[in-house]
């Protein structure tokens, strides 16, 4: 395995480990260092009033990882009062294991999936007891709320943030995690600071893209080698449904909102599977990460 593998293949888990001794998962994931022990008086408690963007949230890796976490949250955050006086969200993965797994001949790809209606209502019937209610703070934090904004007995869940540029990009807006902040730091292999491969300003380029029809989610690698890593997805009330795809290895998959009624899964044959929808064959970027910040130099990148 190559050392630009190696960085590829599990960024989320060595960062989010990094991310528990240095934070203690107290609002793992929250997109702006403002918010803290203060932030009850701030945006991270305050909510926009502009409309609530996202159809759908999606979230992507290892099953048997994405398990792990689920019970680990659970009882971190039901300690985090006790231990951690200035955490500002939970962590959402507390409440959402895997709702579907795809076993692969190398891997298992675990898969979240979050619905909202338009006004931010979650739509999953299991987590009605609940009454989730999502929500974008003033920070652009994406949070779950229990019992909707006006409960404020519990703090909100974090799971994503809304990024944002001004004027007119490919990619923005997006939803994303602290795991891209670190993805685009830079885009040269070279660098110690590298990781690459398929991250949240790729999937909006290609949900934003009319002429793209579908959103393929494959970390291309040196050597030819590709992946399905760990990422998060979304789409929003005014685009259009598109199927999510990758490659693991040398297996195709469909993820999510698979054509013709089709069942997330193993894709068994692409040609076939490509030509029987009509789609091009997908076709590795230039480079991965295709939108890294050096391109940003004379707006706002973060």
């Amino acid at each position: 395995m190559s050392g630009l593998q190696k960085k590829t293949v599990g960024p989320r888990t060595a960062i989010v480990l990094l991310l528990f001794l240095q934070l203690g998962i107290a609002g793992f994931g929250a997109h702006d260092a403002r918010a803290n022990a203060e932030s009850e008086k701030s945006g991270a408690y305050s909510y926009s009033p502009r409309p609530w963007p996202l159809r759908y949230f999606i979230y992507v890796d290892e099953a048997g990882l994405m398990k792990r976490f689920n019970v680990k949250l659970v009882e971190m955050n039901a300690n985090i009062e006790k231990w951690m006086d200035n955490a500002v969200y939970r962590s959402f993965e507390e409440f959402f294991p895997p709702d579907t797994v795809i076993t692969t001949p190398t891997k298992q790809i675990g898969i979240v999936t979050l619905s909202f209606s338009r006004s931010g209502t979650l739509l999953s019937p299991e987590f009605n007891r609940f009454h989730f209610s999502a929500a974008r703070t003033n920070l652009d934090n994406l949070v779950l709320l229990k019992n909707g904004i006006g409960n404020s007995s519990e703090k909100p869940y974090h799971f994503a943030y809304w990024w944002e540029l001004p004027g007119q990009h490919i990619m923005s807006p997006a939803v994303c995690t602290i795991i891209d902040d670190f993805r685009y730091v830079t885009d040269s292999p070279k660098n110690s600071e590298y990781i690459g491969g398929f991250g949240c300003r790729e999937w909006s380029a290609q949900l934003q893209d009319e002429s793209q029809p579908y959103i393929d989610v494959t970390s291309y690698l040196e050597g030819g080698d590709n992946i399905i890593s760990d990422f998060i997805g979304w789409s929003g009330f005014e685009h259009k449904p598109k199927p999510v795809i990758g490659k693991h290895l040398d297996t195709w998959i469909c993820l999510h909102e698979c054509p013709a009624g089709e069942n997330p899964g193993i894709i068994g044959n692409m040609h076939a599977w490509i030509k029987k929808h009509g789609f091009p064959m997908p076709t590795q970027p230039a480079r991965q990460p295709e939108f890294p910040n050096s391109m940003f130099k004379d707006v706002r990148a973060e």
